[in-house]
């Protein structure tokens, strides 16, 4: 079973994390690295029509008992207004380790990524955003958009209310807030600080290269 779960936002470095962490000898991360099976509210499980925690808990049928650390890492945990009290609940004694960053940089960022995953098709940032009141309302929404919530840009990036969920669930020693900024500025030394917080010993990394840049 998991016991630490990395909870975007989205474009903050959780995949880069996560694929950091997949390395460690001590460390085990689901394949895929994004199952969002916490996240109620969104019908978006990996598996469409296959969500039950038996399934869920295929994902981690490899981890063995070298690994102490066993997680996953989905970036609309954070989002999700049932994920972090779903995920305490499945395991009062998970470990989260929520990834922020500054809201007026995600925003663009995660317009660029919907862009290049079909979800939006309105090329300019600033038109997709003035869009997000009719797109609520189920007008002007892509075709291929497979969560219409996504394109809701300012509840995406409203991140100190989305941290505030956490803390009512989870017990403040049991969260680690980690800001893009600091790990792009210092990749090593926030590494090293997830690990210490996961439990992990220190497995000497010294490159790390960057994951997931913007499309």
């Amino acid at each position: 079973r998991p016991n630490f779960f990395i909870l975007g936002a989205p474009k903050c470095g959780t995949t880069a994390l996560s694929e950091y962490l997949r390395r460690h000898p001590r460390a085990f991360v689901s394949q895929p690295k994004e199952p969002h099976y916490f996240c109620r509210d969104f019908d978006y499980y990996y598996a469409p029509g296959r969500r039950s925690e038996e399934h869920y808990l295929r994902l981690f049928e490899e981890a063995g008992d070298e690994h102490d650390a066993v997680g996953e890492a989905s970036v609309w945990y954070l989002y999700s207004s049932t994920a972090a009290r779903d995920i305490a609940a499945f395991d009062p004694a998970a470990r989260a380790v929520v990834m922020l960053r500054n809201p007026v940089e995600l925003v663009p960022s995660l317009h660029s990524q919907l862009l290049y995953m079909l979800d939006e098709d309105e090329p300019d940032p600033a038109r997709a955003w003035e869009l997000q009141e009719p797109r609520r309302r189920g007008e002007h929404l892509p075709p291929r958009v497979r969560v219409p919530e996504f394109l809701q840009y300012g509840e995406a990036a409203r991140l100190g209310a989305q941290l505030a969920r956490v803390y009512e669930s989870f017990p403040r020693e049991q969260v680690l807030t980690i800001v893009f900024d600091d790990l792009r500025a210092d990749t090593g030394a926030v590494y090293r600080r997830a690990l210490d917080f996961l439990g992990l010993p220190d497995d000497g990394r010294a490159e790390f290269p960057r994951v997931n840049e913007n499309k």
